[in-house]
């Protein structure tokens, strides 16, 4: 008995019908990635420096873009190596919430036009509440505990320990 498939028959093979992602897409994303890996190194030089410190300001952001940029780097290196190849794009997970990425970035807008009025530890109890219900939780009492936590926490770490002033804002912190 023969296990050929005839023409036109249907494949019973899970990829059969779908196609891979456009070969240029990922080597676009890839260009993308290193390039916002580059122009955010080259910002770090505007941070100022803080004299007396044996750690600056640009330490921690200099350390993680730097790891962005390898990986990026390497991202985009695997895609040129499978265009050149010829081989077919990696299957990539469907860009299925749309809405939540929407509101994600007006929150993240509206999150740096309330630092400065608002100052940092309330902005950010609001911030983490909200992004929180938007990305599905609807434990809300949880969500204030650890916002309430988290942002007095983070602002004495970043002010006494790292000496990198946050907006205080209308709290006396």
């Amino acid at each position: 008995m023969s296990h050929e498939s005839t023409p036109g028959a249907a494949s019973s093979s899970p990829s059969a019908g779908r196609e891979g992602p456009h070969p240029a897409g990922p080597l676009i994303a890839g260009v993308v990635m290193v390039t916002f890996g580059v122009v955010l190194l080259l910002q770090i030089s505007s941070i100022e420096p803080r004299p007396g410190l044996p750690v600056g300001p640009r330490l921690f952001p200099t350390v993680i873009i730097s790891a962005f940029l390898a990986l990026s780097t390497v991202y985009l290196g695997q895609q040129v190596v499978r265009l050149l190849r010829g081989l077919p794009g990696l299957d990539a997970e469907k860009f299925g919430h749309p809405i939540q990425v929407a509101l994600m970035l007006v929150l993240l807008a509206a999150y740096t036009m309330a630092l400065e009025p608002l100052g940092y530890v309330v902005s950010t109890i609001i911030f983490f509440v909200v992004a929180a219900r938007v990305l599905g939780s609807r434990r809300l009492a949880r969500d204030l505990i650890i916002s309430m936590i988290l942002a007095p926490g983070i602002y004495y770490l970043f002010d006494q320990v790292l000496r990198v002033t946050l907006p205080q804002g209308v709290l006396p912190v």
